[in-house]
């Protein structure tokens, strides 16, 4: 569960398919952001009401830094990246559905 919440974060920006295979790619950031996130839901698990600050602190940083690599404000290095069938890297698709005159 760990991995998938790891790919939901950085699918539209990294090849998962690649850094996850049968021989992944090892990145140490990604290495501990999957262990922190292991290591509270274990403990969670079994003491709920008893999971130190620190493992807590720990959670969030993983989560934190799933929000910077999705954001692209923190780069996963040696891990490659969504490309187009060119091999360009794809870009990402931005927009907005502002109304002015929408009201509710």
């Amino acid at each position: 569960k760990a991995i998938d919440l790891a790919i939901s974060y950085i699918a539209g920006k990294y090849n998962h398919e690649q850094i996850f295979a049968a021989v992944p790619i090892r990145n140490g950031v990604l290495v501990q952001i999957i262990a922190s996130i292991v290591v509270y839901r274990t403990v969670r698990r079994n003491a709920a009401r008893k999971v130190p600050e620190d493992y807590i602190q720990l959670y969030n940083d993983a989560i934190r830094n799933l929000e910077r690599i999705q954001s692209g404000s923190m780069k996963l290095v040696n891990c490659p990246v969504v490309t187009n069938e060119d091999g360009s890297p794809v870009s990402p698709l931005w927009g907005n559905s502002t109304n002015k005159d929408f009201f509710i």
